[in-house]
């Protein structure tokens, strides 16, 4: 008998290591659960990301067009950028910061960051154009905040924006042959490394945040 209890002892939790495999699988859960409910975005964050974006955003268009002399549509461009910037104001003083966002508002909030960039994009050379990654930043913000159904879509409308810019845009500033004019391959290459920058960040960056809810959740469960 005392043997036997020695051994059912030993297979019961051999150095805690069930504890900690359920410990961890509850952190995952748990993480998912919270951004299904609420989200973990809170409007703070979506407003000062957008800040830095359009002050990128006039910062090159003004270098371009004052210093470099490069031929663009800088009235739409700047419109684009004022756009945003009104947008913001008005998020940022009708709700309060620390509000958390639903996973419905956080898409819609990311998703204008990702058209509008790509609009911003389309109007100055489309994929050729290498401030076209600014489109990582909203979907990284989603894969470390968002579920999954919410990340895939800001993915898919991402992709997709950089797919039809690798066909259809004006320009690139200083060039005057049109995009779609330009070799294939260039562009499927400048297409394709958008498309791995945008899934591999994400994936990165939601690994990285479920991670961190798991050793959390691990923690607690001490």
């Amino acid at each position: 008998m005392a043997l036997k209890n020695d051994g059912s002892a030993g297979l019961k939790d051999p150095l805690g290591l069930d504890r900690q495999s359920t410990a961890l699988l509850q952190g995952e859960l748990a993480w998912d659960e919270a951004v299904l409910k609420q989200g973990r975005l809170r409007i703070r964050t979506v407003v000062t990301l957008r800040w830095v974006l359009v002050a990128s955003e006039a910062a090159v268009l003004t270098v371009s067009a004052a210093l470099l002399n490069l031929p663009a549509p800088y009235a739409i461009c700047f419109g684009l950028v004022g756009l945003a910037a009104w947008v913001n104001l008005l998020v940022g003083i009708a709700t309060p910061g620390q509000r958390l966002l639903n996973p419905a508002e956080a898409t819609l909030q990311l998703g204008f960051d990702i058209i509008r960039i790509a609009a911003l994009v389309f109007l100055t050379g489309g994929i050729l154009n290498p401030f076209v990654v600014l489109m990582i930043p909203p979907l990284a913000l989603a894969a470390a905040t968002q579920s999954l159904a919410p990340t895939l879509a800001l993915g898919v409308l991402a992709m997709g924006s950089g797919a039809v810019l690798s066909f259809f845009a004006l320009p690139l500033p200083g060039a005057e042959t049109p995009v779609a004019a330009w070799p294939l391959g260039w562009r499927l290459g400048a297409m394709t490394a958008l498309l791995l920058g945008l899934a591999v960040t994400a994936a990165y960056v939601r690994e990285a945040a479920q991670e961190t809810a798991r050793r959390e959740i691990g923690r607690a469960h001490v």
